[in-house]
């Protein structure tokens, strides 16, 4: 007889599972996230813009590229010098540490700005390519016919891909910067009040200043308290007692009613203003930039002159014109016992998403402890160059993706 076929061979051992992912450490980087991001998030240092809240033409990010790239294009007209020694030329303007800043930009951005302006491209479609502004059809800068309708040439596409590998060494500093500045809060706070003794950095020029940075139950629009009369436990200036050993806060407050002031919007709120001789080639001089660290750290904005929150003339060279008149001011002047009590909450390029999932949460207010609040909500600076039809964005905004009103009910902080 035939042999016995042979045994059927065992079967295959089950597939071993996948490793189990790496576990990321508590604090850890995120990784890169691309450049056209880190662009955005660069040139949102010098703008003070949220990269992830800039309106649908990229907002106060692309005023920011277009104004920069518009004046190094028109030094090099003027003067006919090469771009880099035009961008080498403003670099020696800056002061305080902020020339090795600018050294830094033009190490990164030099070769494709000397392409694209060698390539005739307008500073609305430099900044295209670079991912600053997202719209294609809002332009500064009068847009050649060989431009129209054209796309952007795809070796300075290629080029600006490239820039990946330059981000790695200021991964880090950028990604704190953007910590810094995501939150909406003053960064010199020491009890985390969410006021502050320090004026720039979202400190006393957005809100009232802090008299106690050490005590988180001392701070403008305070009204309840368990402290003594001699301690301003409001901020407002009064404090102490009378003869009979009533507090002046009570004899002179306590039967009159007051609010505080405040706005939640975006850069219109903020009070955004640039200085004109910035981004004017012929009116640069050794003074232009004397002040423009504090104007950086204050992101470009001028809450204290705003129509809201407004409570001084600042002295900074380049300051916006005109006297200031805020609502503020007319709450203080009818009632001095709301001396300091306001908060400015606006965001350069903020809309509805970014309000209701971040910026609301910068308001400091407390329900039990705290004075009522006349709050402004106004959302009026994104509506340049959006690119879309002005009732297509209200009912955008008013659809069933609109959760803001929800969301500051639930906030418990209004």
């Amino acid at each position: 007889p035939p042999p016995p076929p042979p045994p059927p061979p065992p079967p295959p051992p089950p597939p071993r599972a996948a490793p189990p992912a790496p576990r990321v450490p508590r604090g850890a980087p995120p990784p890169p996230r691309g450049p056209p991001r880190r662009t955005r998030q660069f040139l949102s240092m010098f703008t003070g813009a949220d990269p992830d809240a800039s309106g649908d033409g990229g907002g106060s990010v692309c005023a920011g590229c277009t104004g920069i790239v518009g004046i190094v294009e028109q030094l090099v007209y003027i003067h006919d010098q090469p771009v880099v020694t035009v961008l080498d030329e403003i670099c020696k303007l800056f002061h305080g540490g902020l020339e090795k800043v600018c050294e830094v930009a033009v190490d990164i951005f030099a070769p494709v700005l000397i392409n694209a302006i060698e390539m005739k491209e307008t500073p609305d479609r430099i900044c295209q390519l670079l991912t600053a502004c997202t719209n294609d059809t809002c332009h500064l800068f009068p847009l050649p016919e060989s431009k129209k309708g054209a796309p952007l040439p795809p070796a300075l596409v290629a080029e600006v891909l490239e820039l990946h590998a330059r981000w790695y060494p200021f991964e880090k500093v950028i990604q704190k910067l953007e910590d810094t500045f995501n939150d909406h809060v003053p960064f010199k706070d020491f009890d985390n009040d969410k006021f502050s003794t320090h004026d720039t950095l979202r400190g006393s020029s957005w809100r009232g200043k802090d008299c106690d940075d050490i005590n988180k139950h001392v701070y403008p629009g305070r009204n309840a308290t368990d402290l003594p009369a001699n301690v301003d436990h409001n901020c407002n200036g009064i404090y102490g007692s009378a003869q009979n050993g009533t507090s002046w806060e009570e004899l002179l407050c306590g039967d009159t009613p007051y609010y505080g002031t405040a706005i939640l919007g975006d850069s219109a709120a903020a009070h955004f203003h640039i200085p004109p001789d910035f981004v004017t080639a012929k009116d640069l001089n050794k003074s232009t930039f004397t002040d423009l660290i504090p104007m950086l750290l204050n992101e470009f904005d001028w809450p204290e002159m705003s129509a809201t929150s407004g409570f001084t003339e600042q002295n900074w060279v380049g300051k916006p014109i005109g006297p200031v008149v805020s609502s503020y001011q007319n709450t203080r002047k009818n009632n001095l016992c709301s001396h300091r009590d306001f908060q400015n909450c606006g965001v350069n390029g903020a809309r509805t998403s970014s309000m209701a999932s971040n910026i609301m949460y910068s308001l400091a207010r407390d329900q039990k402890n705290d004075k009522p609040l006349n709050l402004m909500y106004a959302l009026v600076g994104n509506d340049v160059c959006n690119g879309t039809m002005e009732l297509r964005s209200v009912l955008r905004c008013t659809g069933k993706g609109s959760r803001q009103v929800p969301s500051l009910k639930r906030s418990g902080e209004m």
